[in-house]
């Protein structure tokens, strides 16, 4: 998740980055392209929105993902941090009993010191009766016994030996018990300080050993945020890109529909007057009508009306590129048909008009009025002059219009 998809996220968006640019300015030249190559760039860029939506897809799972392994990383953390704060708690209680076992170690040590005493005692009392003992030895007691004056008084002196002998084992066996005591303690000081000492370090390792895991927790969770982070700038300019796209696509098509309109739709179009009349001179070579001069080239066909101001109608769609007075042609009215199948401009062009009801810019269709026959510029009377022009050239209208008038 952290270096394959995000490497290839950046070499792709660097790879659009570069498509882009190229698909701008391909529509910064779009004039200068042919319908079809126009198409053709739709087509490509209609592919890069394909690819630059499944990889934003592919980047919002990756959002999710990062997130819910976030959120999964604070679960552990939260838990982690839970038990570190009872082993502290912990910790804070064994410290408490720490003190608590000092003092009573202390009291324990004490208590020693004082059976230590009186054990010293009671054995420097038993060596000094053995040390009378062994001086005397046995003769003593039995002088004593046989000194007695009567019988009780030799009963008397049994119960006292008898009680002195007694007196002298008691010493023997407190100084056993007193030994035996002290040893117990000895073992208790011992014992409770080992405990202590090793129920700190087991939680003192246990707190150390959360730390790390609670740290690593962390790390992880900033890890994951990263990533969140990066991912969401990442979405936010495939939505840019994908925006950017869509503009252009929205643009390009309205480019395309324009051009389209514009195109020739081919087959004659039709007559420009309502009613058939006449033809007064075709195109070609002929005596000029009011200057009188021979082998002038006439780049139409005139249409008499017979007088009359007849509506004038746009022979097929197309675009008005000129729509005023122009010399010799008087008021004229010119169209643009668009393009035929070899890619060359059609053209219609209407002189001598009494008056203009269009202007430049306007779409017009087929049948549309545009204007009124009529004399203005060089006429010798009312007609209408047409011509047909093929990338500029004249050429013979019936090729194109639907000649419905006769010559006279």
């Amino acid at each position: 998740m952290k270096c394959n998809f995000k490497t290839s996220v950046r070499i792709f968006s660097a790879f659009m980055a570069v498509l882009l640019l190229f698909s701008a300015l391909s529509l910064q030249v779009i004039a200068d392209t042919t319908i079809e190559e126009d198409k053709d760039t739709y087509k490509d860029l209609e592919n890069q929105l394909a690819e630059i939506r499944r990889s934003k897809n592919n980047i919002t799972a990756s959002i999710a993902e990062a997130k819910n392994k976030k959120d999964s990383a604070i679960e552990v953390k939260n838990l982690l941090d839970r038990e570190l704060y009872l082993i502290g708690e912990e910790i804070s209680t064994i410290n408490l009993l720490i003190a608590e076992y000092e003092g009573r170690v202390l009291e324990i040590e004490n208590e020693i010191m004082a059976l230590e005493e009186e054990m010293y005692a009671s054995y420097n009392k038993l060596m000094d009766r053995l040390v009378v003992i062994y001086e005397n030895g046995d003769a003593e007691l039995i002088d004593f016994l046989l000194s007695s004056g009567n019988f009780a008084e030799f009963l008397s002196r049994i119960e006292y030996t008898t009680d002195l002998i007694s007196f002298n084992k008691g010493i023997l066996d407190k100084l056993q018990m007193d030994k035996d005591e002290l040893e117990a303690k000895k073992m208790l000081r011992e014992s409770a300080a080992d405990s202590v000492a090793d129920m700190l370090e087991k939680s003192i390792e246990s707190e150390q050993e959360l730390i790390e895991k609670s740290k690593a927790a962390a790390d992880l969770i900033a890890a994951y945020e990263k990533d969140v982070v990066k991912y969401e700038q990442l979405e936010r300019e495939s939505q840019q890109d994908m925006q950017d796209i869509e503009s252009m696509l929205k643009a390009l098509a309205e480019q395309i529909k324009d051009k389209e309109a514009e195109l020739y739709a081919g087959g004659l179009m039709r007559w420009p007057l309502d009613k058939d009349y006449y033809i007064t001179s075709p195109r070609g070579w002929r005596t000029h009508p009011v200057t009188g001069e021979k082998e002038t080239y006439h780049r139409g066909i005139d249409i008499g009306t017979n007088g009359s101001k007849v509506n004038v109608y746009a022979a097929g769609n197309g675009t008005v590129i000129y729509a005023s007075e122009k010399g010799t042609y008087g008021n004229c009215i010119m169209i643009d048909h668009g393009v035929d199948e070899k890619g060359r401009s059609i053209v219609t062009l209407y002189a001598h008009l009494s008056k203009i009801t269009t202007k430049v810019g306007t779409k017009v269709k087929a049948g549309d009025k545009i204007g009124n026959v009529g004399d203005t510029g060089r006429a010798n009377g009312i007609h209408l002059h047409l011509e047909v022009r093929v990338d500029g050239v004249d050429v013979e209208p019936s090729e194109y219009v639907n000649v419905k008038a006769k010559e006279r």
